[in-house]
């Protein structure tokens, strides 16, 4: 018996209707959900860039990578296993660009600017392609020149301590500058390398500068002396010399009547701020530098009362202190009488109040002076400096001290102890 045709369409249905409901079990790709994982994110791979693909329809006999048939033989590729990511194993861009949790980058050191070394002139300094103002005024500095230097200038004083004109004029006044006022031309040149050999310095004191040209003797005492040099590294310095050491112009050397002192001195420099890493900044550093110098000397820069003494014995010893000897014998006498000698301490302090401005306090072996020096012009090797000396009244001399060589002797008012009023200038150049 033939079956029916709803017997045969029967079962045709319920195969259908069970596919059906296995299709609706099985989700397809437009019904795919995706959704956040619980906790932070997976890490993603440098370089890695995720594209949205358009979906390109495929005929139904093309097969998938999932259905597609695997050679046989060949294992099926394993398929991909997704694992929730650790705390702390992902990487979170902050808004700023950095990424959160990234220690702070190390500052990146500066290097600081190099300590270059300090050279000198007559008693102006040198550093790094400019001059600086003084760092003394009669006591010698350390700091020697390096390669070609030179400098012109003057130096003065409205009276010299030992000359009585000074007990005429109390105060400084015009009278007593047109009167008692001296002056003398200073200039030097200098050559050498401190820093790998030794560097020299020559220096040239000529007097009679004023109210000489009206006797035909302008210009005609002179003086020179020598100092030698060396660098002990950026910042210190020792220099031994003679100032005055040869005396020459006019007959019999008359108008060159400076004492010849031989001296030696160590300089040192002490850095209070590190200057600017910048080569181009010019801003102000106020109190950059700090200094010092100590040594010690002889001829001019003894205590007076040993001049004084020595004067005098130098007078006996040429038989013209009982009894009376030429001019020029006794002048002689008395000149030999103001050289060389025992050495006494000297030094000196000067405080950078910025690059062009220096306070500077000095022990010339007989008193005490402070003074000032200015550099005017940045970019131009010229000083200014004013001061005031012989500051402590009779330190180095007094109306009741015994002169060894003239323990009767009683100078009197014939020495002043009031200050005095000094001014040094000079324009130096580096070739």
């Amino acid at each position: 018996m033939q079956p029916s045709l709803l017997q045969r369409a029967l079962p045709l249905g319920l195969r259908a209707l069970a596919l059906g409901a296995v299709a609706l079990a099985l989700p397809s790709r437009a019904q795919l959900v995706w959704q956040p994982m619980p906790g932070p994110p997976p890490p993603v791979a440098s370089g890695l860039r995720w594209e949205a693909v358009p979906v390109v329809p495929q005929a139904a006999d093309t097969p998938t990578p999932d259905t597609a048939a695997t050679p046989a033989g060949a294992a099926a590729p394993a398929a991909p296993a997704w694992q929730p990511v650790v705390a702390g194993e992902h990487i979170e861009v902050l808004p700023d660009g950095s990424i959160a949790g990234e220690p702070e980058p190390e500052p990146i050191p500066v290097a600081a600017a190099p300590t270059l070394p300090t050279y000198g002139g007559f008693r102006d300094l040198y550093r790094g392609d400019r001059w600086y103002p003084s760092i003394s005024t009669i006591v010698p500095m350390a700091f020697g020149p390096k390669g070609l230097m030179a400098g012109v200038g003057f130096s003065g004083s409205d009276c010299t301590i030992e000359s009585k004109q000074c007990i005429n004029y109390p105060t400084i006044t015009l009278d007593s500058l047109r009167n008692a006022a001296e002056a003398v031309m200073d200039s030097y040149i200098g050559f050498g390398d401190p820093d790998r050999a030794v560097s020299v310095l020559i220096t040239q004191l000529t007097q009679n500068t004023i109210r000489a040209a009206q006797n035909d003797n302008f210009l005609n005492g002179n003086q020179t002396g020598f100092a030698i040099s060396r660098n002990f590294g950026p910042n210190t310095a020792l220099k031994i010399g003679a100032e005055g050491l040869i005396r020459w112009g006019g007959s019999r050397n008359t108008f060159a009547d400076r004492p010849k002192s031989a001296f030696g001195v160590l300089s040192h420099r002490i850095q209070l701020n590190e200057p600017p890493t910048d080569p181009f900044d010019e801003s102000v550093r106020w109190f950059p530098d700090l200094y010092l110098t100590v040594g010690a000397g002889n001829g001019q820069f003894r205590p007076l009362d040993q001049v004084i003494s020595s004067q005098i014995q130098a007078a006996k010893d040429a038989g013209c202190w009982f009894t009376a000897c030429s001019p020029e014998r006794t002048r002689d006498a008395f000149l030999k009488g103001t050289e060389w000698g025992r050495f006494y301490p000297i030094g000196s302090v000067a405080l950078a109040v910025t690059d062009q401005l220096n306070l500077i306090t000095e022990w010339t072996g007989r008193n005490l002076n402070v003074s000032v020096s200015w550099q005017p012009l940045r970019e131009v090797g010229w000083t200014i400096t004013p001061g005031i000396g012989n500051l402590i009244q009779n330190s180095d001399y007094g109306k009741n001290v015994n002169i060894p060589a003239c323990r009767e002797c009683d100078m009197g008012d014939a020495i002043t102890t009031r200050p005095l009023f000094y001014l040094r200038s000079m324009i130096n150049i580096r070739f």
